[in-house]
């Protein structure tokens, strides 16, 4: 039983952001040499977070057309 379903383009934009906040915020500083902040971890939720919103948005106004 689903409390709040979730449309899929929503999901789609939630992972992206998901995806791109891992890579930001630990996999490119551990790559480059950088400290892992914590002023960039509690940041990088929010902003990740929205831009993931926008995302879904995009998937939603350009469907895949089957």
């Amino acid at each position: 039983m689903k409390i709040f379903p979730l449309q899929r383009h929503i999901v789609q934009g939630l992972r992206w952001g998901l995806w791109m906040y891992l890579i930001t915020t630990f996999v490119s500083p551990l790559i480059f040499g950088d400290k892992i902040r914590l002023t960039k971890i509690l940041i990088g939720i929010p902003l990740w977070f929205v831009a993931g919103l926008l995302v879904s948005r995009f998937y939603k106004s350009n469907p895949e057309k089957k």
